[in-house]
């Protein structure tokens, strides 16, 4: 079976506990796997549209939908977080499960005849047809009855776009849960969960002969961040200020 272009992986991330796994293609999708505790296989739990293809006409540039970084936000209640980002947009996804449905409508009444009204009259009128409701205690309130299917909702919470210059290679979440940076090829930007519009700018001044390809916070210590470079070097450097970095940095060559 030959496999569409769109469907091909461009990166994956593990949540914190293991138990989910979320990847994302070409085509702007992210899929997120659950793991299956009886086989100990990875089940689909939920796919969604994260990008979509647009246009930048400032710099008559396309920017494609694909993804290429998504990394998790710790899990403080039963919906889980996590940003998802494209060559220039950064967006928080938040997935929740759904284990009601509504129900109830005004469709049928109690002796399951249709309310739907037709007479010839309506059949000639345009426009959908409407239901025909004799008095006003006819209506009836939708209830919610718990659903026969899990249901998985996603919805974007923030959107953090118009930083950088560069493609995006890499965002990481700080591990204060508050902040996380998004770098591309020459700089960094460092963001707060909560602000959109504003992010603060660093760039390593001192390395004008390699470009930057992955960056990551540290896990443990939120003042660590070690990125990767094109010359195969990693820096271990604190995060403030920017300036004095360069006296702090270990270099490991290969």
């Amino acid at each position: 079976m030959s496999q569409l272009d769109g469907d091909n992986f461009t990166c994956v991330e593990f949540n914190e506990s293991g138990e989910l796994l979320a990847t994302g293609d070409k085509a702007g999708r992210v899929t997120v796997f659950k793991n299956n505790k009886d086989t100990g296989l990875y089940d689909i739990y939920c796919t969604f549209t994260s990008h979509e293809p647009e246009f930048d006409y400032l710099k008559s540039l396309e920017i494609e939908e694909k993804i290429n970084s998504i990394t998790w936000l710790q899990a403080y209640s039963s919906a889980h977080h996590l940003l998802s980002a494209n060559d220039k947009t950064i967006k928080l996804w938040r997935l929740s499960e759904r284990h009601y449905e509504a129900y109830n409508f005004n469709i049928r009444d109690d002796e399951n005849a249709s309310l739907w009204d037709e007479s010839s009259d309506r059949l000639n009128m345009i426009g959908p047809p409407i239901p025909h409701i004799i008095t006003p205690d006819k209506l009836r309130i939708p209830k919610f009855r718990k659903s026969r299917h899990l249901t998985i909702e996603a919805r974007p919470r923030r959107f953090f776009a118009n930083a950088h210059a560069y493609h995006i290679n890499a965002v990481s979440v700080n591990s204060d849960q508050e902040t996380f940076l998004s770098a591309d090829d020459l700089r960094i930007n460092l963001w707060h969960l909560d602000v959109t519009n504003q992010s603060f700018t660093a760039r390593l001044w001192w390395k004008f002969d390699s470009i930057q390809t992955f960056w990551s916070h540290c896990p443990v210590e939120n003042c660590i961040l070690p990125p990767s470079m094109s010359t195969e070097a990693v820096f271990l450097k604190p995060r403030a200020p920017f300036k004095l970095a360069a006296f702090n940095v270990r270099t490991f060559m290969q």
